[in-house]
């Protein structure tokens, strides 16, 4: 940063001052009391603002009810101007703040531009909460206060030099890495110890891989086998499935069979029945060929022949019910016999289980 031009209006002993500021070195000289401390602090005022411990009235002129503050410098090939202003009315107090960038002006409350400027003169962040002892230190000190830091000890001076440039951090992070290695000391006795007995614990890490592998091989060898069995048992299980099949077809057939043996015994007790009666019939048919029959006669007959035929017939259909009722009743029995079987087998009663 280079400053270049600075106004100045009703600040300390000066109504009104505008200075052109050549570049290179520039030296201020002066008796005491001719203000060249005041154009540090109108500097300073037009960066930061009002410090948290300077009051008003030690920068506004007494006599006046307003002040102000213009800067004009030079940032990496960019004209800045800052202005500043103070107002007197029960108390003094900042009023207008603006920066005009290339040109381009922004009007900012007074906490904004002290955060801008900080960012554009890149300080650390923490100085917009406090006083800007950074500047103040590093551009110019107070007589006051240098005195003090010469007579202080070196310790002392040490720490104040830390806190005005902001490295005081510097000195906790020494400090928290001596804790760390410290730490870090006792961690690796710790490890040291953990690790006394390495060599045995890698032996038997070796071996356990070993005993894991042949376990890995062993288990292959074992899935494989089961697979196989597995496969096996699929093939069993169809088979057994097919030879249940074929025996509930069987038993199936058995039962059809059993039906037709019954159906044909009927048929066959039907037929030498009907034997019987064509043997009976036969004579009485013959006698009746020798007899001539009226033609009234011979339609009773045929009536009579009609309606033994039907009684026949049903006859006929009242034996297949019987014998299918009777090949029913056998299949009962035949069931009954063997949950009578099944029962008489059994030790305790499957409902009491006594």
């Amino acid at each position: 940063m280079f400053i270049k031009k600075i106004k100045i209006k009703n600040i300390r002993s000066y109504e009104s001052l505008e200075l052109e500021i050549p570049k290179g070195s520039v030296l201020l000289c002066g008796d005491i009391g001719a203000g060249k401390t005041s154009i540090l602090m109108a500097i300073e005022f037009a960066l930061f603002g009002l410090q948290p411990s300077q009051k008003s009235s030690a920068l506004m002129r007494n006599d006046a009810q307003d002040a102000s503050v213009s800067l004009w410098f030079d940032l990496d090939g960019k004209i800045i101007e800052i202005s500043r202003s103070l107002k007197k009315s029960k108390s003094i107090t900042q009023d207008e703040c603006n920066i005009t960038i290339d040109g381009e002006k922004k009007e900012m409350s007074v906490t904004e531009l002290k955060s801008l400027v900080l960012t554009l003169l890149q300080y650390p962040d923490e100085f917009s909460k406090k006083q800007n002892l950074l500047y103040k230190f590093t551009v110019y000190t107070p007589q006051e206060s240098m005195k003090q830091i010469i007579q202080e000890d070196a310790q002392s001076r040490l720490t104040i030099l830390r806190y005005i440039f902001g490295i005081e951090k510097y000195k906790r992070v020494l400090e928290n890495t001596s804790l760390v290695l410290s730490k870090m000391r006792e961690e690796r006795k710790k490890k040291e110890g953990q690790i006394e007995d390495l060599e045995i614990k890698k032996q038997s890490i070796l071996e356990k891989e070993q005993q894991r592998e042949d376990c890995q091989k062993e288990n292959s060898s074992l899935e494989k086998e089961l697979f196989s069995k597995n496969e096996d048992r699929k093939k069993h299980e169809g088979d057994i499935t097919l030879v249940k099949t074929k025996i509930e077809e069987k038993r199936m057939h058995e039962k059809e069979a059993e039906k037709i043996k019954s159906l044909i015994l009927g048929k066959k007790e039907l037929l030498q029945s009907n034997v019987q009666l064509i043997t009976r019939l036969t004579p009485q048919i013959e006698e009746l060929k020798k007899i001539e029959l009226n033609p009234n006669t011979l339609v009773i007959i045929q009536q009579q022949l009609v309606d033994q035929k039907s009684k026949k017939e049903r006859l006929e259909k009242q034996t297949i019910l019987l014998h299918a009722t009777i090949q029913n009743t056998e299949d009962q029995k035949k069931s009954i016999e063997k949950k009578r079987q099944c029962i008489s087998t059994l030790d305790n009663c499957p409902t009491c289980l006594q």
